[in-house]
């Protein structure tokens, strides 16, 4: 059985879907759902499989954020693999009323003979309380001591995997310097986690994945 949905967002199209293994209808059990970024500094897409089996084929492409990845509640195990980087594992608990934000991102280190290796890294960030409207955070997933950075005009300095509460508003603006980094805007109330990780040539990129939990059911 599954569902699917389209939710479009400044920062791209969020694709909902929940497989619940082939059960019957009348037997289906209680489903939990996962959120995943992909904050790889690398320009290859990033292969990611639940359980053994891969998402896509084709893998998924730097920067994409997918929606509520949907599986049957109880722990899965989530691989990621990206060409000759060093491969990562997770297992992922998965219930209804705790749907985790999972970021894939990349780091890279010296190697056994002293060369630079690229490594993937798996960080479960849970889902977080919220009141009404629009409450926004920030995650940086990236190699350097700190980033700094201008969200609605307050500057942040952000350190790897340290989340910083921006706060409730409208839409957020993003910038490293005078350099704009996007602006997002989602329609609906709810969480929103702002990830930030390394791009091109080390310019500071940045995506919005939205918390399916509040989505879902409003706060809890």
């Amino acid at each position: 059985m599954s569902r699917i949905f389209n939710r479009l967002s400044a920062s791209g199209i969020f694709l909902v879907s929940a497989t619940l293994c082939g059960t019957a209808a009348a037997q289906v059990p209680k489903a939990g759902f996962f959120t995943l970024v992909n904050a790889v500094s690398l320009s290859t897409n990033t292969i990611v499989s639940v359980d053994g089996k891969a998402l896509r084929p084709d893998g998924i492409k730097p920067g994409m954020v997918t929606g509520g990845l949907g599986f049957a509640e109880g722990s899965h195990r989530l691989d990621v693999a990206n060409g000759k980087a060093k491969p990562a594992s997770l297992q992922i608990p998965v219930a209804a009323a705790a749907c985790p934000i999972v970021v894939i991102y990349s780091a890279r280190r010296l190697d056994p003979s002293g060369r630079p290796a690229d490594e993937l890294r798996l960080f479960s960030r849970p889902h977080a309380q919220t009141t009404k409207g629009k409450q926004f955070f920030a995650l940086y997933a990236g190699q350097a001591a700190s980033r700094s950075v201008q969200i609605n005009g307050r500057p942040l300095a952000l350190k790897p995997l340290q989340e910083v509460r921006i706060g409730t508003a409208a839409s957020a603006s993003v910038k490293e310097s005078s350099r704009a980094i996007d602006d997002f805007a989602p329609e609906e109330e709810g969480n929103y986690l702002i990830v930030f990780f390394d791009g091109k040539d080390n310019a500071l990129r940045a995506v919005l994945a939205p918390d399916i939990v509040y989505q879902a059911g409003g706060p809890r």
